[in-house]
């Protein structure tokens, strides 16, 4: 048998309404797809305003428009993390802060957050791990404190929920990422979410991903002309991938259900007394209830990772590490960050072990997996 990392999962739905958007003749940006997409967002998960992206990358981009980064301004993010988090602050000029993570989650720590903040603090970025909810409750109370606006960066993380609380409906913005390594896909996609009621920023927002013009002005009537009117760039998708999404979106729930039913699994057969000395399965937070985008393993150290890995590949099962913390990436050590500074990202991102956990993948499958690390743990007792 073999097991890959990961595996896209369609609907055949999709193809029918691609093909009803070639039917209509509008394959650019903001059509009947667009503007379905956006409706099944706001009205399943309680987003306020949903502006459709190419990419979260693109989403990010958008909110460091929005809030004005620029030199001089520093941001603060967890280190573990993917670029685009860091990029979207580079772009404009600002310096990125990195903090370590709560080893429990894999998330940015509130206190970390807060022991860093400056008068220099323009923005706090967190993003919610493997579909995991950052303790938002003390994140937004720093928020509120230092008045600082706060971007989910949710990519991973539609349909995951904070208590009773959807994660992109809470933050000041949020992102969400439609990539086909997600749990809802469309290739490459995204939505950047504002959960603020400021007309400023939604002003913004439109004419941001217009290319820097008054276009949506010329839609809705209000000009006869649109033209150049601040910074911007092109952010809008096409209805074709906005099709794919529309299928995808009807079916989160069957998505979500299945998914938690596969990680019930892993943890079923991973969560044991016998498997400490060698590794822990993730830990949920009481407060998180998660879409299982991912499920990962920590090992007892790098070296018991890397082998298992290997171990796991021999036998045609996919698995993967996750994100080089960004201060110790050859960008980050640009910015002299000390890599001694953060031991719990140093420390947890070298023994974090992603198994496979995908839409299409069995418990029958996902049970072989597990045999396979019994087996690997087995040996090492030998």
């Amino acid at each position: 048998m073999e097991i890959p990392f990961h595996k896209e999962y369609h609907f055949e739905q999709e193809l029918e309404y691609v093909k009803d958007a070639f039917d209509i003749g509008v394959t650019a940006s903001d059509g009947k797809y667009t503007s379905k997409a956006k409706a099944l967002l706001k009205d399943k998960f309680g987003f306020q305003e949903v502006y459709m992206t190419t990419s979260a990358t693109h989403a990010l981009e958008m909110a460091a428009l929005i809030l004005d980064f620029k030199q001089g301004d520093e941001v603060i993010l967890a280190s573990f993390n993917f670029p685009s988090a860091a990029n979207c602050i580079v772009l404009r000029g600002a310096t990125p802060v990195f903090v370590d993570l709560d080893p429990k989650t894999m998330n940015i720590s509130p206190k970390e957050i807060e022991k860093n903040i400056s008068s220099k603090t323009k923005a706090i970025i967190v993003m919610h791990y493997a579909g995991i909810a950052c303790d938002m409750d003390k994140i937004m109370e720093i928020s509120k404190k230092y008045k600082l606006p706060v971007i989910e960066d949710a990519a991973q993380a539609l349909g995951s929920k904070f208590y009773d609380k959807n994660l992109g409906s809470m933050g000041d913005m949020a992102c969400i990422s439609f990539h086909s390594t997600k749990n809802v896909i469309a290739g490459e996609a995204g939505c950047l979410i504002i959960n603020r009621k400021d007309k400023e920023w939604l002003k913004k927002a439109e004419i941001i991903r217009q290319k820097g013009t008054n276009r949506q002005d010329l839609i809705n009537g209000k000009v006869s002309k649109y033209e150049w009117v601040d910074q911007g760039s092109s952010y809008c998708p096409s209805e074709i991938l906005m099709a794919v999404l529309c299928s995808q979106l009807e079916n989160f729930d069957r998505i979500n259900s299945n998914r938690k039913k596969l990680a019930g699994v892993y943890l079923e057969r991973l969560n044991k007394k016998k498997y400490k000395n060698y590794f822990r399965p993730m830990i949920l937070p009481e407060y998180a209830n998660s879409n299982n985008h991912i499920f990962y393993i920590i090992t007892k150290n790098k070296i018991i990772r890397d082998e298992l890995q290997i171990f796991l590949k021999k036998h045609n099962i996919g698995s993967a590490f996750h994100f080089i913390p960004l201060h110790n990436s050859i960008m980050g050590k640009k910015y002299g960050f000390d890599c001694n500074k953060l031991k719990y990202t140093d420390n947890l991102s070298q023994r974090l072990l992603r198994l496979p956990l995908y839409n299409s993948i069995s418990e029958k499958e996902i049970n072989y997996v597990c045999d396979y690390i019994d087996n690997f743990v087995g040996e090492q007792i030998l």
